[in-house]
């Protein structure tokens, strides 16, 4: 019996075949590119290609050496095609083709296509370390920092790192090796390089253990983050996107099976430092009208993290939230709602209100069943179906995400489940409030019709239409999107 690989591999063996007879022609033929870019989606839907891969990936390598096609050839279209080849061949087979001096020859051509070929070759290294032991990591790391490289580059070595640092020893390559330059990228705190630092030990930090975390190297200090904003704020927002990651990635469990509650100790006080800075805000103009929205975020990060401790401890030494907190309308629709049942019920009360201005808070509040209970007086009928209809959606789509707000709505808002399903006030066109009602729709269709009860046909049909128009039949059942799952 024949396999889905098989049935692949019949239908793109003859593909291949053409596309290898026209990259060896004499005379590159006019359609080369249309066909490289069929080949390389077709690459890109296998599993795995059977069958000998090496004479494409010597075609495409002598592509990308070769001047004379180069105004034929879509080289990102060549690149593609080889990132999808490689991802479905036997790494000893590209090998054969790429050797490692090819590799490093490639990294030092300074040929935009050839540097990202070798990096995209590299970043699907098997076994993961094998290149841990040669040049290639260091050199990758110098093109890296080079002020001159393209971003496009910068993007394949970003994926490489990713793709590659789960390995022990390319991180030993990287942080141990490589130590001296990561350092003097720091010491310099040239702006385009630093960021590319940050980026890079953000990739770091999540594979790394205890023992690899060097606080002189992945802590930024707070002197750095003061000299940040005085030389350039765009410093300042990368600082605190890695400090926002670092917080964010503490819960996660890493490939060790460990989570990083182990960073705390070593980054608690650079944090703490973050509401320092929102208390002073007045006192730094381009923090408050640049960086405020990266430091909500780093709050909120803060606010989900399990312990609770350092948002807690940035509540009650800076930001004090209060009715008079400056920008209190903004913590209320991102701090983690859990928070704010525990410690601040009175403000949950007073701002959760069924209006246009506070949607954002709503969402928020109602993603916590306790929250939500202690709001459910103010969820009426009236106050909803006074709201424009976009809004009504808006905050449907998020009441109809939890099982508590779905029995709320069915059991006590009869006549807001009547307008969802019917719209009274005429037919729905507006693009944005049309998906939202489709979401809502499908929020509430996987809860089935134990829970929908009477509404569950209603629904059924609403998004029969919704789905196919005046078109829908009995058969037609819901394909709920994965994203809502």
């Amino acid at each position: 019996m024949s396999t889905i690989q098989d049935v692949e591999s019949a239908a793109i063996t003859p593909m291949l075949e053409e596309l290898n007879t026209a990259l060896e022609s004499a005379i590159i033929p006019g359609d080369i590119n249309k066909l490289i870019e069929r080949c390389s989606l077709n690459l890109s839907t296998s599993i795995i290609l059977k069958g000998d891969s090496k004479r494409l990936l010597a075609n495409i390598k002598r592509m990308l050496l070769s001047d004379e096609s180069e105004n034929i050839l879509d080289y990102e279209l060549l690149l593609e095609l080889l990132q999808s080849l490689i991802d479905v061949s036997s790494f000893d087979d590209v090998l054969e083709v790429f050797s490692t001096n090819d590799l490093l020859d490639a990294l030092n051509s300074g040929i935009t296509s050839i540097v990202r070929a070798a990096c995209k070759i590299i970043s699907k290294s098997y076994p993961k370390g094998i290149f841990a032991s040669s040049l290639i990591i260091d050199i990758v790391l110098e093109i890296f920092f080079n002020l001159d490289t393209e971003i496009s580059i910068i993007n394949d070595i970003e994926t490489l790192f990713k793709n590659l640092s789960s390995d022990e020893l390319i991180r030993r390559r990287i942080l141990v090796n490589n130590h001296p330059l990561l350092k003097k990228i720091k010491r310099d705190f040239e702006p385009k390089s630093f960021t590319r630092l940050i980026e890079l030990l953000k990739i770091e930090y999540e594979f790394i253990t205890p023992s690899e975390f060097d606080e002189s190297l992945f802590v930024i200090t707070i002197n750095e983050i003061r000299k940040s904003i005085e030389k350039d704020i765009f410093i300042f927002i990368s600082i605190t996107n890695y400090y926002t990651s670092l917080v964010a990635n503490i819960d996660a469990i890493g490939i060790h099976g460990t989570n990083h509650m182990w960073v705390i100790s070593s980054i608690e006080s650079t944090v703490y430092f973050y509401g320092d800075l929102f208390a002073n805000l007045e006192t730094y103009f381009e923090v408050k009208n640049f960086g405020l929205s990266y430091m909500f975020e780093l709050f909120r990060q803060c606010s989900y993290q399990k312990n609770g401790e350092l948002f807690h401890t940035i509540d009650k030494a800076y930001v004090k939230l209060s009715h008079d907190t400056p920008y209190i309308l903004e913590f209320m629709a991102f701090v983690n709602p859990k928070y704010l049942f525990k410690f601040h019920q009175t403000l949950v009360h007073d701002f959760a209100l069924v209006t246009p201005s506070r949607l954002g808070i709503l969402r928020n509040i109602m993603a916590d069943p306790d929250c939500f209970l202690l709001i459910e007086p103010k969820i009426t009928s009236g106050n909803i179906l006074a709201l424009p209809y976009m809004e009504q959606m808006v905050l449907l789509e998020k009441m109809t995400q939890f099982k508590y707000g779905v029995e709320y709505l069915i059991q006590f808002l009869p006549q807001v489940m009547a307008n969802l399903t019917q719209n009274l006030n005429g037919e729905v066109t507006e693009p944005e409030t049309v998906e939202l009602r489709r979401e809502a729709v499908e929020h509430l269709l996987q809860f089935g019709e134990p829970v929908l009860n009477v509404w569950y046909n209603p629904l059924r049909k609403l998004y029969g239409r919704i789905v196919n128009g005046d078109n829908y039949e009995k058969k037609v059942e819901p394909k709920l999107a994965s994203a809502y799952l």
